[in-house]
C-alpha cells in the first residue's frame, strides 16, 4: 500500500484547520490496505517551524503511552518528522 503520510496539499489544509482550531488532527487511511481487509490508520499534527527555532519539543504529549511505529520510507520523504509529526491511534 501506500502508507499513511501527508501530502503537501494536506499540510496546507492542515495548517488552515489548526489556526482555525489549535487542536486539530490529521487523520489518514491507507486505500489499499485497507480494501485488501487490514485497515491501516495515522493521525498527524504539523510541527511549528518556530518552536523548532527555540529549541522545544514540537510534539504535544499525552498520558497515551503506547509503541512506536518504526515509520515508511515513503512517510519520511514525504516530511514525516520534519513538517509533521504521528500520534498513536
Amino acid at each position: 500500500g501506500f502508507g499513511c503520510w501527508l501530502s503537501s496539499v494536506d499540510i496546507n489544509t492542515q495548517q488552515s484547520f489548526e489556526q482555525m482550531q489549535s487542536r486539530c488532527v490529521a487523520v489518514v487511511i491507507d486505500p489499499i490496505q485497507s480494501v485488501k481487509g487490514k485497515v491501516v490508520i495515522d493521525a498527524f499534527r504539523l510541527i511549528n517551524p518556530q518552536t523548532v527555532i527555540s529549541g522545544r519539543e514540537p510534539r504535544q504529549t499525552t498520558s497515551n503511552i503506547g509503541h512506536i511505529n518504526k515509520p515508511s520510507i515513503q512517510a519520511l520523504v514525504h516530511g514525516l518528522n520534519r513538517h509533521y509529526y504521528s500520534i498513536a491511534v
